[in-house]
C-alpha cells in the first residue's frame, strides 16, 4: 500500500488480488476507491501503481510504502 499526501488532502494507492486469479490496482481518493487498472500478473498490477506514484511525486506529492492497518482488540483481565 503507498500513502500520498499533499497538505492536507491524502491518496492511497494498492494491490489487491482477486477470486478470479486477476489483480486490481486501486486508486483512493476522498474516501473512493477506483480500480485503476487489472492483469493477471501481480507485477503488472505493481507497475501500475508505480506509475502513479512518479505521477503524484512528480506533482509535488509526498508518498511513502505503509503496511496496511490492522485492528486488534485488547482484552483486560482483572
Amino acid at each position: 500500500m503507498v500513502l500520498c499526501k499533499h497538505n492536507k488532502t491524502v491518496r492511497t494507492l494498492r494491490v489487491e488480488q482477486g477470486s478470479d486469479e486477476k489483480c486490481k490496482a486501486i486508486y483512493t481518493k476522498q474516501g473512493v476507491d477506483q480500480t485503476i487498472g487489472s492483469a493477471t500478473n501481480v507485477g503488472s498490477c505493481e507497475e501500475i501503481v508505480a506509475g502513479v506514484r512518479k505521477t503524484l511525486e512528480e506533482a509535488k506529492w509526498n508518498c511513502r510504502d505503509v503496511k496496511e492497518a490492522r485492528s486488534s482488540t485488547v482484552i483486560s483481565v482483572e
